[in-house]
């Protein structure tokens, strides 16, 4: 069984690499990389944003169900401590299946279900409990993947409304949102997915 050590790693390593990535997009697009006629242009760079973005998301996605089956079964942070829980799985597919309930499977981008799930599991939520705030940036990265993995009107309708309440501006991809800036030197793209990384720290106590 993996430890809350390794699976904070694995999530470090994701996110370092994923952002090493877009960093060498980010020069190529700067400074209009070209060989022969093709051009480092605008939707390739998008493109990149987009799958950069969705990667690091779906790294927060499996960290936190594995964060979930660990702690359930006992593991300790990264500082030594064990959380006080209400079950007691025998393995991590026992702790799986509590968690998933009567479901298919558990919906790690829903904070509502994460958060059920560890005042159901843990006292006082356990490692979780910085997430019983429901924090809104959670709310805006899940608009912003389904925005990127669904073409429905639905996805576009919650999407528009997010930029509209953060740019006052419609219309936009994905790409074109993460790439705005929040603050002089902090893209949108860079405040969530760092946003990610702190709350990774603080689940696993780093």
């Amino acid at each position: 069984m993996k430890s809350i050590t390794d699976i904070y790693n694995e999530f470090k390593q994701t996110y370092d690499d994923t952002n090493d990535v877009l960093a060498d997009s980010n020069f190529l697009y700067q400074n209009q990389a070209k060989i022969d006629s093709t051009v480092f242009s605008d939707k390739i760079y998008y493109y990149v944003i987009e799958h950069c973005f969705m990667r690091i998301y779906l790294a927060w996605e499996n960290f936190i169900e594995s964060a979930f089956k660990l702690y359930l079964c006992d593991s300790k942070d990264m500082q030594g401590n064990n959380y006080v829980r209400y079950a007691t799985p025998t393995d991590e597919e026992h702790a799986y299946n509590l968690l998933k309930g009567t479901k298919q499977y558990p919906d790690w981008t829903n904070i509502g279900d994460i958060n059920t799930l560890s005042n159901m599991f843990f006292e006082n939520s356990g490692p979780f409990n910085l997430l019983n705030s429901n924090p809104i940036e959670l709310q805006h990265m899940k608009t912003i993947r389904n925005r990127i993995s669904h073409i429905s009107e639905k996805s576009v309708r919650n999407f528009n409304n997010l930029t509209n309440a953060q740019i006052a501006i419609t219309g936009l991809s994905a790409a074109e949102f993460l790439s705005q800036y929040k603050d002089v030197n902090l893209s949108y793209y860079s405040f969530y997915t760092d946003i990610l990384l702190s709350y990774v720290e603080a689940i696993c106590n780093k």
